[in-house]
């Protein structure tokens, strides 16, 4: 499992900043209200976010899984 993670963790971070390590590191920015994730960011950069994901060709569906 942990092999998955990272495999997740570092697409986001190669989509997102380039291989950096993005500051959330996964969808709860977008997809969990009660994560502290989606308190930091507002709703343009959420939006932000996954228009990116998709602009990289990235299937959402396999990256929230």
């Amino acid at each position: 499992m942990k092999d998955e993670n990272n495999w997740y963790e570092a697409r986001l971070d190669k989509i997102l900043t380039n291989g950096a390590l993005w500051k959330h590191r996964t969808f709860r920015t977008i997809l969990d209200p009660l994560s502290s994730e989606w308190n930091e960011t507002d709703f343009d950069k959420k939006l932000e976010i996954l228009e990116k994901v998709v602009a990289s060709g990235e299937k959402l569906s396999v990256l929230i899984r």
